[in-house]
This record gives structure tokens, C-alpha cells and sequence, in this order.
């Protein structure tokens, strides 16, 4: 509010109503002081923060394939906040992980 020009001592007069405190504060830009406060959970990553998870993911991956690699046991992904995990394979198939692991015969139920 201060960059602005705005106090919040001067909320519910006229010139300035608890509306316009609301838009502002729910429309705070991504990765303001305000959105880290409000969506902490939410807060995007910077390129050290993805790079440091990308290393994890290709670490993680390494040491499975070391350890013999049976696809059950697969590493999932450093989850980045915003982001959800994907679900399914994209392509022309679209086929979901499950049907992927059951069509590789990697799956023990099939």
C-alpha cells in the first residue's frame, strides 16, 4: 500500500473504502511480501530453487537405477509449489500411469 501512496489509517473513509483494501490485498502481485504471506505454500520458485530440485529429481534417479531400478519403486519428483505432479502420460495415447505400467508388464496384479 505504501508504494501506492496509501496508508491504512485511511481505510474506510471516502476517498478510500475497505473494498479498495480488499482488491488490493487479493490482487497483490505473484511474489510480492504480500502473496509470500498470504500463499506460503503457493510462493513460486526461483531459478535456484528449481535447479537445486532438478538436481534432487536427477540424483534420486541415479541412485534407483543403482539400487537395480525395478519401475514400482520409481522416484517420484521434488514437488514444487503451484505445481501439480502430473498424472498422466502426454502423448497420442494419453494413457494414465497405471495403464502405462500395466501395458510394460510392470505392474505384478496384471
Amino acid at each position: 500500500m505504501i508504494s501506492l501512496g496509501l496508508r491504512l489509517a485511511w481505510t474506510g473513509t471516502p476517498e478510500w473504502s475497505w473494498r479498495d483494501l480488499w482488491v488490493i490485498v487479493n490482487q497483490a502481485p505473484q511474489g510480492s511480501a504480500l502473496d509470500r504471506a498470504m500463499r506460503p505454500s503457493e510462493a513460486p520458485w526461483g531459478l535456484p530453487e528449481q535447479l537445486a530440485a532438478a538436481q534432487l529429481d536427477a540424483a534420486r534417479v541415479r541412485i534407483w537405477q543403482a539400487a537395480g531400478g525395478k519401475p514400482s519403486t520409481y522416484p517420484h519428483p521434488t514437488p514444487r509449489p503451484g505445481v501439480e505432479p502430473p498424472t498422466q502420460i502426454h502423448g497420442s495415447a494419453g494413457m494414465f500411469m497405471d495403464q502405462m505400467r500395466s501395458w510394460l508388464g510392470w505392474d505384478k496384479s496384471a
